[in-house]
């Protein structure tokens, strides 16, 4: 028996990395929907029915599990990248500075101010010049129940598993192979896009452009810690705008 070969760089992987970012999620997704609809037929079971029904609709618990899902998927990636020797390079720091901090509001705000643009040049290719983000059946409405998990869920989850598949995982094995640090950009963030099939043409647009952004804070500061703060600080920015009118009782109008 000859001993396994490890491989020289996270660069081997990076085929694998991919496969996992635009498919890792929906694979979990339709193998536990395969798996509650076997268990309800074989058990013809109300409470099965029930625990299925709250998994797959637009719910607090169903929000709640599905963030925890999407958290140890992240965690079984690290796991498999830690086993080869990897992670340090899908997760890579520096000494966080007050410079950093301030690269990563500075990127927050273009990003944002960015957005903003870019809504505006879109309006004009939309019927009515209205901008849709959410393919329907996506949608659901905002509700103080739902505020605190789309937080969590937005916030944390969102930022963590994303920033380490997208920014730390699939970057670093990109970078590995000789890709130059544009390339590797750009390619990330289409990756990042085409992983987010619940958006429209648009919002896939404005998707794209927040990949670019934190691409470029990850590559410039080589911290993935800035990427994820400000992820999570554009999502909490986001969420509070959606809610604002449900917290404070105005109209969306």
């Amino acid at each position: 028996m000859y001993p396994r070969r490890q491989p020289d760089n996270i660069g081997s992987r990076l085929t694998a990395i991919i496969l996992f970012c635009l498919f890792g999620m929906d694979a979990v997704y339709y193998t536990v929907k395969f798996a509650m609809s076997a268990l309800e037929e074989l058990t013809n079971s109300e409470q099965i029915n029930n625990i299925s029904y709250y998994m797959f609709s637009a719910s607090v618990w169903s929000e709640l599990f599905w963030g925890f899902v999407m958290l140890m998927a992240a965690g079984l990636a690290a796991l498999a990248l830690r086993s080869e020797g990897f992670l340090k390079d899908a997760y890579p720091t520096a000494p966080f500075t007050l410079n950093t901090l301030r690269l990563t509001v500075m990127v927050l705000v273009l990003d944002y101010v960015v957005g903003l643009l870019l809504i505006r040049v879109l309006s004009l290719f939309s019927p009515g010049q209205e901008v849709e983000f959410v393919k329907p059946g996506y949608e659901y409405d905002f509700s103080l129940e739902m505020l605190p998990v789309d937080a969590f869920t937005s916030v944390l989850v969102a930022p963590i598993a994303e920033e380490f598949l997208f920014r730390g995982a699939l970057f670093a094995a990109l970078m590995a192979r000789g890709t130059g640090p544009v390339a590797t950009i750009l390619i990330s963030s289409l990756i990042f896009t085409l992983g987010h099939a619940q958006y429209e043409w648009q919002g896939l647009v404005i998707v794209f452009s927040g990949g670019v952004f934190l691409g470029l804070l990850r590559w410039i500061t080589g911290d993935l810690r800035a990427a994820i703060l400000c992820h999570a600080l554009y999502n909490g920015w986001m969420v509070g705008i959606d809610y604002w009118p449900v917290v404070f009782g105005q109209s969306a109008g």
